[in-house]
């Protein structure tokens, strides 16, 4: 036995060869105890014949283009290593039973030049690709968790969405409810009037005939009071139809559905029709000072910014109730800007202003300072997840304690 010879038998790694007919022609010690075939089982056998479990179609394929392109399919190919499994020729070790291997091929060139043979490296590749394997269910399980995480956030998006909605179903039917009994009235006086003057009228009609009661009977249909008044009463009545259909609209538009994809909206807009649907949260404590710029559309989800600007309002409300009892009332001053980057709306109130310790809470999830049924502590959260999250803005705030507090929300354009 050559010298080359007895060092392949003794590498700890696997070397076998064979021949352009895939006939094994060497056998190191490592494949024979690691196969449980000796040398002399398997030398001047097909290979396949020996190991009917190996992936046949694409090794055949591999021995043969290095016989083809012989050294040149050495240097210049660049493939991975095929890793396949061997089952059952390991000893089992801590629940292991069975053998990740790395495959490297080798022409065996003749003086000629020509491939004689081909020798195949087999080196143990179960750790590592044990590693990898569990590399690779962390990362589907971080995918799951991060999918499991945008769930839950829409969900709580979602959930505060309609505790918001549910807040101001109350307030919204107080406003409903005003003009509605405007109309009522007005409607009410309009129809005694018109009984009054078909009256009168069935009395003219009589009179012309015999020319008597016309005096007496305006004097009593009051006429004079019913045309000064029957107009009123309409013009009343159309006033509360237009504030109901002001404040269907409005509704409609804050809770209009968010769309997946961002469309370009007008955020002045967004800011008024967030201020009617709310004022019934702010009517009885604050005064609005609305200073709106010539802003720009920006690429949004509207609906889940009007839950922002939503919040931030109310807030502004409940921090001047604080502070201002009735019949005092506080100010709510909203602005918006732009500059060449950003488009900006900021909320600011007169109101009592956020304590130092908690500053740097607010934005915590379930973190409040209400009172128990009065907020979830979920509002500023989602505004924040929906201002940076969402379109990559930011929300900051400014505040001293009892002089207010000032919300800023940058958009980029």
């Amino acid at each position: 036995m050559d010298t080359a010879t007895t060092t392949l038998d003794h590498l700890n790694a696997g070397v076998f060869s064979v021949n352009a007919d895939l006939v094994i022609v060497h056998w190191n010690l490592f494949m024979a105890s690691h196969s449980g075939k000796a040398a002399d089982d398997v030398v001047g056998r097909d290979l396949f014949a020996c190991f009917p479990e190996l992936p046949a179609p694409w090794l055949r394929w591999k021995l043969r283009s290095v016989f083809l392109l012989g050294t040149f399919a050495f240097s210049s190919w660049k493939q991975r290593p095929y890793v396949f499994r061997f089952p059952h020729n390991r000893p089992l070790t801590g629940g292991i039973d069975f053998m990740y291997q790395d495959l490297a091929f080798l022409p065996v060139t003749a003086l000629d030049g020509k491939v004689g043979s081909v020798c195949v490296l087999v080196t143990d590749a179960t750790d590592a690709a044990l590693s990898q394997r569990a590399l690779h269910d962390a990362h589907h399980r971080l995918e799951r968790e991060v999918i499991e995480r945008r769930r839950i956030e829409d969900e709580l998006q979602l959930a505060h969405k309609l505790e918001s909605v549910g807040q101001l179903a109350a307030g919204i039917a107080h406003e409903i409810n005003t003009p509605i009994q405007y109309v009522t009235d007005s409607v009410s006086f309009i129809g005694e009037a018109f009984a009054e003057m078909r009256c009168i009228v069935q009395t003219y009609r009589q009179a012309l005939y015999d020319g008597t009661h016309r005096m007496a009977l305006e004097d009593n249909a009051d006429l004079a009071y019913l045309e000064q008044n029957v107009p009123a009463a309409v013009d009343r009545a159309l006033m509360g139809l237009e504030r109901v259909a002001t404040l269907v609209r409005a509704m409609k538009e804050f809770g209009q559905p968010s769309l997946a994809e961002k469309s370009f909206a007008d955020l002045n807009r967004a800011v008024t029709t967030t201020l009617t649907v709310a004022h019934s949260e702010y009517k009885d404590v604050a005064d609005i000072e609305l200073d709106l710029g010539d802003v720009p559309e920006v690429p949004c989800h509207i609906a889940e910014l009007n839950q922002v600007f939503l919040q931030l309002i109310v807030n502004a409300a409940h921090a001047i109730a604080e502070v201002h009892a009735p019949p005092a009332r506080g100010t709510i001053r909203i602005r918006t800007w732009c500059d060449d980057e950003a488009v900006f709306v900021s909320v600011a109130d007169n109101g009592a202003g956020i304590p130092a310790p908690i500053r740097n809470r607010i934005f915590d999830p379930f973190f409040t300072t209400k009172p128990v049924g009065r907020g979830t502590g979920q509002g500023l959260t989602v505004a924040r997840s929906i201002v940076v999250d969402r379109h990559a803005g930011s929300l900051t705030f400014e505040t001293t304690p009892g002089q207010g507090t000032t919300f800023l929300v940058r958009l980029p354009r």
